[in-house]
């Protein structure tokens, strides 16, 4: 279950690159975007690494860990464990909120499918969603898009 939290009912809406998103001049919000809230807490832990947040110096993925890592099944398994961790840690998400599935797409990269599987809360999230990352061990990345 997730955390009963009021900011992920509605949250400003940030660009792939963290920058918050302007139209006609005013901040956008996830209002009007079902999980939208959610989807995006889900995408900045993934996308941050434990202590760029000052105030929750605990939030985030250790992805970039897995640089110059084999695209194997034992890394795999490694960033299949820093995503669930960053998820639940602060029970955000709980097991059975949500799925990692995590296989390669090219020598060197990795791709990651995290599905949202039950109802989380009406509120929140009435369907199952799914967000695609694409994870460059390479560096690069990682990459996230909405399923």
């Amino acid at each position: 279950m997730i955390a009963q939290e009021a900011y992920l009912t509605i949250d400003l809406h940030f660009s792939a690159y963290g920058d918050f998103k302007l139209q006609g001049g005013d901040f956008v919000t996830t209002v009007g975007t079902e999980g939208g809230a959610v989807i995006q807490e889900i995408q900045d832990r993934v996308k941050s690494y434990p202590g760029d947040w000052l105030i929750m110096p605990r939030r985030g993925c250790l992805m970039s860990d897995f640089a110059g890592e084999p695209n194997n099944a034992e890394t795999h398994s490694e960033i299949e464990s820093a995503i669930k961790t960053a998820l639940s840690y602060d029970r955000f998400l709980v097991g059975n909120d949500f799925e990692v599935l995590v296989a390669p797409v090219s020598r060197s990269q990795i791709g990651i499918r995290l599905d949202l599987v039950s109802p989380i809360g009406s509120e929140y999230l009435r369907s199952t969603k799914t967000i695609k990352i694409i994870y460059d061990l390479d560096g690069d990345g990682p990459y996230i898009g909405r399923g």
